[in-house]
């Protein structure tokens, strides 16, 4: 087996609901069907793919073992109008860096 591509990301998070609305409102992302779990979250998609899948947790929950994971960075590529995307991160505050290869 070889990897073809980025699935989703996984994250936990005490702000579903800031986060959820964070990724709609600055990437596009849209919420949309999700697995009945038995925690509460959002799977947040680009198109037809459930790129980002929130979890929620509790403040205990979120932060305390030597084993817990922790995310420098994840990347989408995109694709449209960059300078339109750039202006709308710009007015919501939200630091980033422009890299071109």
């Amino acid at each position: 087996m070889t990897i073809a591509r980025l699935d989703h990301v996984n994250l936990r998070t005490t702000r579903l609901a800031e986060m959820s609305q964070w990724y709609d409102e600055v990437l596009g992302l849209r919420a949309g069907d999700r697995p009945n779990f038995a925690m509460d979250g959002a799977w947040l998609y680009a198109g037809d793919v459930a790129a980002v899948h929130l979890v929620a947790v509790e403040a205990e929950d979120a932060v305390g073992s030597e084993a817990a994971l922790k995310l420098e960075h994840f990347a989408f590529r995109g694709q449209g109008d960059a300078e339109a995307f750039q202006r709308r991160l710009q007015e919501r505050g939200v630091s980033f860096r422009r890299s071109r290869r």
